[in-house]
This record gives structure tokens, C-alpha cells and sequence, in this order.
């Protein structure tokens, strides 16, 4: 999240409603950014598990828009997932993880 938009949120939403007894803004905020962040990129992957299917053609999976999200934002997003560098990323990530819950 950018630090604007995060800024914004606390200062606007979150200091006026909660008192930081034993904390530091800058660490609150700092703890607010990743908690974002992480729902952020969760979102993002439930989002996109629950449209992609390898047996489509980019045509179909862009036009499987789902509730709520405008055409064109979405039509961005499926480019983006589609490009071959995020999908050897994304492998790469798949297989690490799959390793490390296999080592524990």
C-alpha cells in the first residue's frame, strides 16, 4: 500500500477511534501497512484461484469477470497473472512452499 493512502487511514480512521497506550505511531502504522499488505495479497490469490483454470483461453478467463470488479480492472489484472514472468514466479513460489511443508 502506498504511504499516502496508508497515512490517510490512520490519521483519518484509526487515531481518532483507538489510543496507542504502550506503542509508537510510526510502529502502529508500520504493523497497520503490513497487516494490509498481507490482506492485500491474500485477496489477490483467492481472487484469482477461484477464476484461473489452465484448460482456458485468456479470452475466457477475462470475460469470467467477477462480482463487483469493473471490466477493465479486471481484464489488467488476468494480463498480468497470464504473463509467462509471473507464472514461472508464481511456479517457483509453489514448488518452495510445497518443500517446506513437506520438510516439517
Amino acid at each position: 500500500m502506498s504511504k499516502t493512502f496508508v497515512n490517510r487511514i490512520f490519521t483519518e480512521i484509526l487515531l481518532p477511534r483507538f489510543f496507542f497506550r504502550n506503542i509508537d505511531q510510526e510502529s502502529a502504522k508500520k504493523h497497520i501497512d503490513d497487516s494490509l499488505n498481507n490482506k492485500w495479497k491474500e485477496f489477490r490469490l483467492k481472487l484469482w484461484c477461484v477464476v484461473w483454470n489452465p484448460l482456458k483461453s485468456k479470452e475466457e478467463i477475462i470475460k469470467k469477470v467477477p462480482e463487483g470488479i469493473p471490466m477493465n480492472q479486471w481484464a489488467l489484472f488476468a494480463n498480468y497473472r497470464l504473463k509467462k514472468k509471473h507464472s514461472t514466479r508464481l511456479r517457483k513460489h509453489s514448488v518452495t512452499n510445497w518443500t517446506k511443508k513437506i520438510l516439517r
